[in-house]
């Protein structure tokens, strides 16, 4: 139990998120984390079908293709650092790219809200525009 306020003591370290050879992690610890991103992926793929099933509904689909891409990328990513954590690299095995990853994270998904919360309703608004406009439009 010791060992486990003391890592937890080491995360509330700022020397900690700048050690370039902070060691392997505690046990089970990397084997959590590679199933969550895996999870994370698997998510980010179910979204592309998704994308592919709302292929009428735009701005639908432009949501799943957003949350797609976010998702995908986040996972492999995080797989990524990782492995070169377990792997002991002194660099790209540093926890601060576990902190880099966090804030990438969080600025995207505020690009992703902000779409969903602005863009969106005025693309609705356009569509029913075309709609009503192509009433009195002749047809071919």
């Amino acid at each position: 139990m010791s060992l486990f306020f003391n890592n937890l003591k080491n995360l509330l370290d700022i020397k900690y998120w700048f050690d370039l050879s902070p060691g392997p992690f505690l046990s089970g610890v990397s084997n959590v984390l590679y199933i969550f991103f895996i999870i994370i992926i698997l998510s980010g793929l179910s979204a592309n079908i998704m994308v592919k099933k709302n292929k009428k509904n735009v701005p639908l689909r432009n949501i799943w293709n957003k949350f797609y891409y976010f998702l995908t990328s986040i996972g492999f990513a995080g797989l990524v650092i990782i492995f070169f954590r377990v792997q002991t690299v002194s660099f790209l095995g540093a926890p601060f790219w576990m902190l880099v990853w966090l804030i990438i994270m969080v600025v995207w998904l505020i690009f992703i809200v902000r779409y969903i919360k602005i863009k969106i309703p005025k693309i609705k608004e356009d569509i029913e525009l075309r709609k009503e406009m192509e009433k009195y439009l002749p047809k071919k």
